[in-house]
């Protein structure tokens, strides 16, 4: 297996991912009005969560003892992906079609800040490579994947907002990165690891999980609980002053 060019795919299609997700966020910020904070701190809370459970679940389980299983999850998940991408066409194009005057909410951007199967797995395989390069600090650099995640996602988010608006009514360029993103998410297909390779992946990171384990379980748990109270506390804030 080629690892530099792997590893290159997974970085540059989860950087893909994270701004597709700061853009979807960036439209769902248009169309709420209110409690705009408690929605992106559920946003990034959900993401926490999904990299912790990604940590945890490659450092206290041997996936190679469930490869069959995890071989036909990814081919699940690639039925789903090649869906959502089908999907994204159809009513990207219909959105397109819209007259400029049309001012309804478009929901679809749901489908870009709510991760798909193939972007979780993404995360899991790049959070594998991870672990299995540095054993030592993998809760470190598990942290550092996210925070670079989130960041372009904020760049995404950002450009979305300062630009979007200026060059077209908001549903054509729903519209457009609809059809973008479906594009995208077809070549996806090709970039992401075959499961094939799954044996080798999953190895290295099985091989350092040991490693990975010791101290680090206090710390992990004790983030995951910081975040679920963040998010709890904002929400309860933000419940009691509009009620």
């Amino acid at each position: 297996m080629e690892w530099k060019s792997l590893i290159a795919g997974l970085v540059f299609t989860m950087g893909m991912y994270a701004a597709k997700c700061g853009i979807g966020l960036a439209c769902g910020w248009t169309q709420r009005e209110s409690r705009r904070l408690s929605f992106i701190a559920v946003a990034a809370l959900a993401y926490t969560l999904l990299f912790a459970g990604c940590f945890l679940l490659l450092t206290r389980v041997n996936l190679l003892n469930k490869l069959l299983i995890v071989e036909h999850l990814v081919k699940w998940a690639m039925a789903v992906h090649a869906a959502m991408a089908s999907l994204l066409l159809v009513w990207g194009s219909a959105l397109l079609k819209k007259p400029a005057e049309g001012t309804e909410p478009v929901r679809g951007w749901l489908l870009f800040a709510l991760p798909c199967p193939v972007c979780m797995g993404v995360i899991l395989l790049t959070i594998a490579f991870v672990i299995g390069f540095f054993p030592e600090n993998a809760l470190a650099m598990t942290a550092m994947a996210w925070g670079i995640f989130a960041v372009v996602a904020s760049v995404g988010f950002l450009a979305t907002r300062c630009l979007g608006t200026r060059f077209a009514p908001p549903h054509h360029v729903m519209g457009t990165m609809m059809v973008l993103a479906a594009l995208w998410f077809l070549l996806t297909i090709l970039v992401v690891p075959h499961v094939s390779e799954l044996p080798d992946v999953f190895a290295m990171a099985s091989g350092a999980a040991d490693s990975a384990r010791g101290g680090e379980n206090a710390s992990i748990t004790t983030a995951i609980v910081a975040c679920c109270l963040f998010g709890g506390g904002i929400f309860l804030d933000r419940f009691f002053h509009t009620h």
